[in-house]
């Protein structure tokens, strides 16, 4: 069917995969973002339970989910993400709503100096991720997860320094030239 428009399988069949990767991925995370904000509220309102409860199963999910991303075998890898990733809401909910003894961990002073590499991280992930799938594949998970860390921490390094540089260029010339102009 591609070949009587005119395109090429190669081109159509990119296009689909780039646009049903995105959209499953962004429908996932908006659905993932809805149920662990209903249940972040449920858990805000609950005086019942104590918080002890929260840690533990705080602790449990986030355990679990390490244990099985990073220790399966490669085989069964897939679908033991999948399932685990169902838990990562309430998990995720537990973390913010504050009930948890893990959660105060997060409230350091030293954590705000995380805030600004937490928007590098997240825009340079998906990098590493297609780096590593492209130059590495076939690759054992663990690999796989170990270099994308790394890239992703180099990128997001790089990424700073560049903002860095940019704010000076734009400090020292932008500005000195609209002083010298009478503009600022």
């Amino acid at each position: 069917m591609a070949n009587d428009y005119g395109w090429s399988y190669i081109f159509v069949n990119v296009i689909i995969n780039v646009h049903y990767e995105g959209l499953i991925r962004a429908l996932a995370g908006l659905n993932f973002g809805i149920c662990a904000y209903t249940i972040y509220s449920k858990i805000c309102e609950d005086d019942k339970l104590p918080n002890v409860f929260y840690t533990f199963l705080e602790v449990v999910l986030y355990c679990l989910f390490f244990v099985v991303t990073l220790f399966f075998d490669n085989s069964l890898i897939a679908r033991n993400v999948m399932s685990v990733l169902l838990t990562v809401p309430i998990t995720v909910a537990i973390t913010f709503s504050g009930k948890s003894n893990v959660s105060k961990l997060f409230r350091f002073r030293w954590m705000r100096y995380f805030s600004p590499i937490s928007f590098d991280i997240f825009l340079n992930h998906w990098a590493a991720r297609v780096i590593v799938e492209n130059v590495f594949p076939a690759r054992s998970y663990k690999f796989s997860v170990m270099i994308m860390a790394l890239l992703t921490i180099l990128f997001s390094m790089i990424n700073h320094l560049i903002v860095k540089l940019c704010n000076l260029v734009v400090k020292k010339y932008v500005f000195e030239a609209t002083k010298k102009e009478g503009l600022g």
